[in-house]
């Protein structure tokens, strides 16, 4: 049986990972407009940036893998994990969970629009080019797909 102790470190856990979101984020948005101008530097920065937060998002996805587990609330979506938890902690939860679900999104729309950018420049450089997608994973195409079926809050993490 989870402790109360499991349950609030996985909540102090999301928050953390929230806020991490948030300067994720941040950066998304200063790598946008880093690609939208022509100041190399400032690319070289922002792409190295967006390079290690993917790998901290990865850390912070296996993190929140085995807290989720010892808090009693492994392979639930957020919503069931929501109607899992005590009734005084729902509201909290909710609020953290569409939050995190909010800075996930906007993540997505500023790596969208920085691809956009990215592609768009590299036609500049030969309009001949041919741009498919690489197929190759990114750690954005994974909530993209569970986004279209139905929703972070649908979605078991």
């Amino acid at each position: 049986m989870p402790t109360v102790a499991a349950h609030e470190a996985f909540v102090a856990f999301m928050a953390e990972y929230t806020v991490f979101l948030a300067g994720m984020c941040a950066d998304e948005k200063e790598k946008m407009a880093a690609l939208g101008g022509n100041v190399l530097l400032n690319v070289e920065q922002s792409i190295a940036k967006s390079q290690a937060n993917a790998k901290q998002l990865a850390n912070y996805e296996q993190k929140r893998a085995i807290l989720q587990q010892a808090a009693g609330y492994g392979g639930m979506s957020f919503r069931q994990l929501i109607a899992a938890a005590l009734p005084q902690n729902q509201a909290g939860l909710w609020e953290l969970f569409s939050r995190f679900e909010h800075l996930v999104l906007e993540i997505r729309f500023y790596n969208e629009k920085s691809m956009a950018i990215a592609r768009d420049k590299m036609v500049d450089i030969d309009p001949e080019a041919v741009l498919a997608p690489s197929g190759a994973a990114n750690p954005y195409q994974k909530l993209q797909s569970r986004q279209a079926a139905g929703g972070l809050l649908e979605t078991k993490v």
